[in-house]
């Protein structure tokens, strides 16, 4: 089973100062009072380099410091669960916050249980009151960002963002179409946001600028209308015919893509290529997820959302770095904004 990491504060009064042996070793903390009671809040993911040791601050400083700019959304390291050992926890009364929403079907069963088995690892460390360490990866070059979803306007903020900090910006799913107008390209009848435009020609003017490389698809899969049997073609980007609407990045683009992230000692991705549901159109979120799976020597952090949902489906969520299943809280945490339950943890 993939490790997960969890941070926590105590609400019991510090008795001595933490010791900090290095930037990677375990962290001594401090005992709690007796009776005191001990507030943890899971962040729930996965990792292959470590075992409960991966605080989410450092999650939060690989985006926050793998770039341009000296700006830390958190600017110290938070405790984990694994500070805690036998003496800390014997006794205590242990609130976990955990968020366990699951998506249902029609008929209420669970579609993805991704949430629940996060926090299970946690739940299993307090009730055995065992200690871990471990560490994680430092930041590395060249830092890429993979961005997909069908809105541009539901992105902004994230995309602003990672501006500042990425060397190579993927962009998929229907939010390419705005930027293909925005480049004077006809889209057919894909999706569009038309008063979006001019934002995606300041977002491009912007990219420029910063000297980060915007890899936009080459070419499309399209379909004649949004369903699984429609009928379907490839185009190049600059060749979408009339009454078509593009579903998924096309197979050039996915040569494309694997290629330049090749490249890449760092990879977040948030967001699918396509219409990633319908199997018609899932070849490309699925090719994008098998080669990060297959980029063992990077960091590979995927970003909630439906990212989170296809690599689970593709069977691939034990070969990534890490997982948020933070949904709306990693866009968030991706857009350089303050996470209140973050915020109020214990420095370590």
């Amino acid at each position: 089973m993939a490790a997960r990491t969890v941070s926590f504060r105590t609400v019991a009064p510090k008795t001595a100062a933490p010791v900090r042996q290095s930037s990677k070793a375990s962290r001594v903390a401090p005992k709690a009072a007796k009776g005191s009671s001990i507030s943890c809040a899971a962040f729930n993911g996965f990792s292959k380099h470590s075992l409960f040791a991966s605080k989410q601050v450092q999650i939060v400083d690989l985006v926050s410091k793998a770039g341009r700019g000296t700006r830390n959304v958190v600017t110290m390291a938070k405790k984990s669960v694994s500070d805690l050992g036998e003496d800390d926890l014997k006794g205590k009364t242990v609130f976990v916050r955990a968020d366990l929403n699951v998506p249902l079907d029609a008929e209420k069963n669970i579609t993805d249980d991704t949430r629940i088995r996060a926090a299970i690892p946690t739940v299993e460390y307090l009730v055995g009151k065992g200690a871990k360490e471990g560490a994680v990866s430092d930041p590395k070059r060249p830092f890429a960002a993979i961005v997909g979803g069908s809105k541009v306007s539901s992105k902004i903020g994230v995309i602003e963002t990672l501006l500042k900090k990425v060397d190579k910006l993927f962009l998929g799913g229907g939010m390419i179409f705005t930027f293909y107008a925005a480049q004077g390209l006809s889209v057919g009848s894909s999706l569009v946001e038309e008063d979006k435009i001019d934002l995606a020609k300041e977002l491009l003017a912007s990219a420029e600028e910063k000297g980060v490389k915007i890899c936009l698809p080459t070419d499309v899969l399209l379909a004649d209308n949004f369903a699984a049997d429609a009928n379907t073609q490839v185009a190049a980007a600059d060749a979408i015919p009339d009454g078509w609407m593009g579903l998924d990045i096309g197979p050039d683009s996915v040569v494309e893509f694997q290629k330049e992230l090749s490249e890449c000692n760092q990879v977040i991705w948030n967001g699918p290529m396509g219409v990633f549901e319908m199997e018609a159109f899932a070849k490309g979120t699925f090719a994008i997820a098998d080669t990060l799976a297959g980029m063992s020597d990077a960091v590979t952090i995927i970003g909630g959302g439906d990212s989170v949902a296809a690599v689970e489906k593709a069977g691939l969520a034990d070969k990534m770095s890490h997982i948020s299943t933070g949904g709306g809280a990693s866009l968030e945490l991706l857009e350089g904004k303050t996470l209140p339950g973050v915020a109020a943890l214990n420095e370590a």
